[in-house]
């Protein structure tokens, strides 16, 4: 369910949302400013603690008051702007650096039991006092401890005392800082103590040896140097990036030394189709699974990789050069399939235009592909120098 407070409604009062257990998402008009004299660190607490199903807040813009960041409250009055607390049914939290840079706020997702990840952007700075901690009851198996995913950016320069308190079902943390933030006292208490064997905390690789030391914690809170592992960045060097991804369990842009790197293409520029990747690496070769799609992986080297996506130029017609290759496709006119022999390595489906319609390797024999998906028209397959023309009906 979800509610918009009508516009020029200013202020609300302490029971107003009580026990809506249907409420998902609330939407706030840019008047209102207040909540029926309950102080803003109190909100969740007296006006929203059991609307168990909110996952969002949202404040429209020209709110002189209020703000949101993806669902979870925000204080624009103060300077600087805090974090107010994030509603009972959030499962994500993405904290947006562009509108809030810092918390301040006591326990402000303290009462979001079931939030399993949080993403500070890159621009945020520091995580307050007792910040992520639980609220009130900290030891209880009912999933309040769910949060299991940390993501901290590289401008983070401090993290406050008990900032992850008893936090024990936390297995993943990904800090991008080169300098590791300041730690308060019990920062990372009992962090990760539900599943200590799965808990990894990764940093620049360039950075680990700065986070194993006593300097940061390790022996305040109990976290073995063991648990830290070093990542390198994967970068596109097009410049051009619309439409390409890298993707590894731990981000969009890194990866750590064996773990498994899915790269996409960007998208191709006009009159061109994608040719091959080349990738470098200071750490010498790096062997992707077929350089010849798009989207394909490697496995991460202990150094960073740079990848360039390369385009040729899409042919605006193809030459059947069936008459003069001992290659063989059948059964033509194909339905569901076509078996290809006298060819081998990569091979790519055109269709009339000359745009990609499948793309693959082939073995030494008889390889089986099928076509059954492709629209029905005329198609030219090519591997190597061999092209030869087929029907889809």
């Amino acid at each position: 369910m979800e509610y918009t407070v009508p516009e020029n409604v200013a202020t609300t009062i302490e029971g107003a949302f009580l026990n809506n257990t249907n409420l998902e998402q609330l939407n706030l008009p840019a008047s209102f400013v207040s909540w029926g004299g309950v102080a803003n660190n109190r909100i969740i607490e007296l006006i929203f603690a059991t609307t168990t199903a909110l996952k969002a807040i949202n404040v429209a813009e020209g709110n002189l008051v209020y703000a949101s960041t993806n669902g979870v409250l925000v204080n624009k009055a103060t300077t600087p702007k805090e974090l107010i607390g994030s509603p009972v049914g959030l499962v994500e939290a993405i904290i947006d650096a562009s509108i809030v840079t810092s918390t301040t706020t006591n326990r402000v997702f303290g009462r979001s039991p079931n939030m399993r990840k949080i993403t500070f952007t890159e621009g945020f700075t520091a995580i307050g006092n007792n910040s992520i901690r639980m609220n009130a009851s900290e030891n209880i198996t009912d999933g309040s401890q769910a949060l299991a995913e940390v993501y901290l950016p590289s401008t983070l320069a401090s993290i406050g005392d008990g900032a992850f308190v008893r936090r024990g079902n936390v297995s993943l943390v990904v800090c991008r800082a080169a300098t590791p933030p300041t730690l308060g006292g019990n920062a990372f208490f009992a962090l990760g103590d539900n599943v200590k064997d799965q808990l990894k905390i990764y940093v620049p690789a360039t950075s680990l040896s700065l986070y194993t030391s006593p300097v940061w914690g390790v022996q305040m809170n109990s976290i073995t140097a063991a648990k830290f592992v070093g990542f390198y960045n994967v970068t596109i060097s097009n410049t051009d990036k619309t439409g390409s991804s890298v993707e590894s369990t731990i981000g969009s842009d890194i990866g750590f030394a064996t773990g498994t790197v899915t790269i996409t293409a960007p998208t191709a520029p006009a009159g061109k189709q994608f040719d091959k990747w080349v990738a470098s690496s200071s750490a010498g070769t790096v062997t992707l699974v077929n350089e010849n799609l798009a989207t394909t992986t490697f496995t991460m080297p202990a150094a960073d990789v740079t990848l360039t996506a390369t385009y040729v130029t899409t042919p605006t017609a193809i030459e059947n050069t069936e008459s003069n290759t001992t290659a063989k496709v059948y059964p033509n006119p194909a339905t569901d399939y076509i078996n290809v022999t006298g060819a081998e390595g990569n091979y790519t489906i055109y269709n009339i235009m000359g745009s990609i319609a499948a793309q693959g390797i082939l073995g030494s024999t008889v390889n089986t592909i099928p076509v059954g998906e492709l629209a029905n028209g005329t198609y030219f397959f090519k591997a190597g120098d061999k092209v030869i023309r087929f029907i889809k009906k």
